[in-house]
């Protein structure tokens, strides 16, 4: 089995979502922190695709903080021009934001979490 320092190497070699997909799969069920300070952050600076930008900044989401919001109360699926592919797009731009802002302690803490929540499915 796979531990969190083998899982923090693993995603600086081979990428953050490629990890996680490849050892949970895509029914992964994850929690990640994200500090205050990086709630005033621009949505641009997730690289998203125009429409996805686009659809975000006309609903009124021009931030990281109004993106954590919307997700917490699951308001991505009511945007107009927003389907399955840009949510997913989203989600997991916003995800590698939070992890990318985590010290190296942080994120072998968060791949320590990461097995807990998704113990059922560790597939490694």
């Amino acid at each position: 089995m796979i531990n969190s320092a083998e899982l923090f190497k693993m995603a600086n070699n081979n990428g953050f979502k490629e990890t996680v997909y490849s050892v949970f799969g895509n029914d992964v069920r994850i929690s990640i922190p994200i500090s205050e300070k990086h709630f005033s952050s621009d949505v641009a600076e997730l690289d998203l695709s125009v429409r996805s930008y686009n659809g975000l900044k006309r609903s009124g989401i021009s931030s990281i903080g109004d993106l954590f919001r919307a997700l917490q109360e699951n308001l991505l699926p009511s945007i107009r021009n927003l389907g399955r592919k840009s949510i997913a797009e989203i989600k997991t731009q916003y995800l590698n934001f939070c992890y990318n802002q985590l010290s190296d302690k942080k994120k072998i803490a968060f791949f320590e979490n990461l097995i807990e929540m998704n113990s059922p499915v560790y597939k490694a």
